[in-house]
């Protein structure tokens, strides 16, 4: 059987979570799972033949996983895959180290820009990816829009 000590200590984080309480426990795994980002191949390349974690260009109180990481935490939790969120990719959806980790965002209007979203439905077995695109009339009135607020600004 699986190590079912990580998802007992998920489950009994306090919710609803507040910024508080991330502040007072520097070590909050909440943190951990909210922030942490798979590294880069760049990143990856860094960090060294033991390491699983290495630091993170968004912050001090955040981490980049590696594929040891990752190859540990699905060994002890019997997990295929792990989906995440709170990092916008490019068309709303990546996958990264061998497919397993899927980074979804779901803001197609981010910080009140046009950008790609997707959603993600598991199912049967099956991860089922849908995703919208920005075309070009949205990025035009999203550039206008902020000339227009801009020269406002100035007046």
């Amino acid at each position: 059987s699986k190590d079912l000590r990580l998802f007992e200590a998920i489950n009994d984080i306090k919710r609803p979570l507040t910024e508080d309480d991330l502040k007072d426990d520097e070590s909050c795994l909440a943190l951990d799972l909210l922030w942490s980002d798979p590294a880069t191949e760049k990143e990856e390349n860094k960090l060294s033949t033991n390491k699983l974690f290495g630091p993170n260009e968004r912050g001090d109180d955040v981490v980049v996983f590696g594929r040891k990481a990752v190859d540990l935490f699905m060994n002890l939790t019997g997990c295929t895959h792990l989906i995440r969120a709170h990092q916008p990719p490019n068309m709303g959806f990546e996958l990264a180290k061998n497919a397993r980790i899927a980074t979804v965002f779901s803001s197609s209007h981010y910080c009140g820009s046009y950008n790609s979203a997707a959603v993600v439905l598991v199912s049967e077995g099956r991860i089922r990816v849908a995703t919208t695109t920005v075309n070009a009339k949205q990025k035009q009135i999203e550039h206008s829009s902020q000339d227009d607020q801009s020269s406002q600004d100035t007046d």
